[in-house]
């Protein structure tokens, strides 16, 4: 939830550089500055993903199959689901059930996607620069300098770089200078890149005078300049389509199915019973777009991917029923972060229900309206987490792209869900008090209804609306939710 301040790089820079340099300055304490770019080995595992090219830090995934399964919008009935495939294909996948017979089923929706998230990319190798098929027509397709304006215009300075290439369907690697002094930038864009460069030469990524060391005695990486600047070469991994369905299941038990030979099932609890979920918010795993001062410090991406998938694993009574992503999720702008999560989950984790909700810094890269830029994901990022909205009960479509993003203001990220024996799942990102605050001032409408009553029977979605509902009540408090059952 909290903002991004809007100071200038240098400035916030040099913050860090005399806070750490303090005495007994404890780096788990560090408010980052984020950095416009995704630290060197900002997880331990990309050590081990990078290729011999020194091109790419693209993960091997996990499962065969880029799996989602979300429960359905309530007007659907309790027994429907949806079940989506991301793929870099038009080619829809065969999904079928799996009984006797087996039943092929009709995907509603399988599309690209649009505005936002548009291409998946790896999160780069930094000190990189593609030099192989240089020449244009060949491996080369453009390249320009320009003058990054700072967060007030984009998220991070290769975020022009980046939209350029996603739009580009033979632009599969971009290489992307950066001096945070003078603001200078180069994109190049390739269709290629058969061999990179390293530039690490230019200067070191530490001071060997003043090593700061983590609670691991691993060096941190804060105190020279090439950090902020240099090279780095993006590979992509390619363009975005999503294949999606709703599907009716039988509650209580396994429902087996099958995309393309790779088998999985899907589970949810009875109507009217007890279910278990993850909870999660605020995840927290680089400084690219939003500092993140714990996230390096303790190495929250391996350990969070191994949390998932090792929970995943267990079944029966002691298993849990699916996750719930509370909002601010990776603090991602362009999806880099979330894709190179994401590939990382077994088959078993991606098969459990997912019920997500959009943060602030989900829609504003910089956490406000105030602090958007025109690169911001709005609640075009739900594309990638085949969330079923409100839409779907409205006119039967996936999703509302009628709204171009970038042509304000945008709409449709609203929605509630009903699983177990919750009537509704009702989650907040914010507290309670910011809830009335926002409403009060910015819906003079909903005042009287707000004036002197407590939220009870009241879900707040995306920071676009209130649901009036029945039955249900809730309690509240920043980053964290906790039901009273019906």
């Amino acid at each position: 939830m909290r903002l991004r301040r809007k100071l200038s790089f240098a400035a916030t820079a040099s913050l860090a550089l005399l806070k750490l340099h303090t005495s007994n300055a404890d780096p788990r304490y560090l408010e980052r500055a984020p950095l416009g770019h995704f630290e060197v080995d900002y997880h331990s595992a990309f050590r081990m993903m990078r290729t011999d090219d020194y091109c790419s830090s693209a993960i091997e995934p996990e499962s065969p199959i880029d799996l989602r399964v979300s429960k359905a919008h309530a007007s659907h009935g309790y027994d429907t689901v949806r079940i989506s495939i991301v793929s870099y294909t038009a080619t829809a996948p065969m999904l079928t059930r799996l009984k006797d017979p087996e039943e092929q089923l009709i995907w509603d929706h399988s599309a690209p996607f649009q505005y936002r998230w548009t291409s998946q990319f790896d999160t780069g190798v930094k000190n990189a620069r593609c030099v192989g098929s240089s020449e244009e027509g060949e491996g080369s397709l453009k390249s320009y300098s320009y003058t990054w304006g700072g967060y007030s215009e984009s998220p991070a300075p290769d975020s022009k770089c980046l939209f350029d290439c996603q739009g580009l369907d033979e632009c599969n690697f971009f290489s992307f200078y950066h001096n945070h002094t003078t603001k200078e930038s180069r994109c190049e864009l390739f269709k290629s890149c058969t061999e990179c460069e390293s530039t690490e030469s230019v200067g070191l990524l530490q001071s060997p005078s003043n090593p700061i060391q983590d609670k691991d005695n691993n060096t941190l990486v804060f105190n020279n300049s090439s950090f902020y600047d240099g090279w780095t070469t993006t590979k992509k991994y390619g363009k975005s389509f999503i294949h999606t369905a709703l599907v009716k299941i039988e509650p209580g038990r396994d429902n087996p199915f099958q995309v393309d030979g790779t088998q999985f099932n899907v589970k949810i609890p009875l109507d009217g019973s007890t279910a278990k979920f993850v909870a999660w918010g605020d995840p927290c795993i680089s400084s690219k777009f939003v500092g993140c001062s714990f996230g390096k410090y303790f190495d929250a991406y391996e350990k969070s991917v191994n949390m998932i998938n090792t929970l995943a694993e267990v079944d029966g009574d002691s298993g849990f029923d699916g996750f719930i992503m509370l909002g601010d999720n990776f603090y991602d702008s362009d999806g880099t972060i979330t894709t190179s999560f994401w590939k990382r989950l077994t088959l078993k984790a991606m098969s459990k229900p997912l019920i997500y909700v959009l943060g602030n810094h989900d829609i504003w890269t910089g956490g406000a309206p105030a602090a958007g830029e025109v690169y911001d994901p709005l609640q075009y990022s739900l594309q990638y987490f085949g969330i079923d909205t409100v839409v779907s009960k409205e006119n039967g479509n996936y999703f509302d792209y009628t709204i171009n993003p970038d042509s304000p203001p945008p709409g449709s990220g609203k929605k509630y869900q009903s699983i177990g024996k919750i009537c509704r799942i009702v989650l907040f990102h914010v507290s309670r008090s910011q809830l009335v605050f926002f409403y009060q001032r910015r819906h003079r409408q909903l005042r009287t209804q707000l004036a002197g009553t407590s939220l009870e029977g009241l879900a707040f979605s995306s920071s676009t609306e209130l649901t009036p509902l029945t039955r249900c009540c809730l309690t509240s408090r920043r980053r964290a939710i906790s039901f009273m059952r019906v």
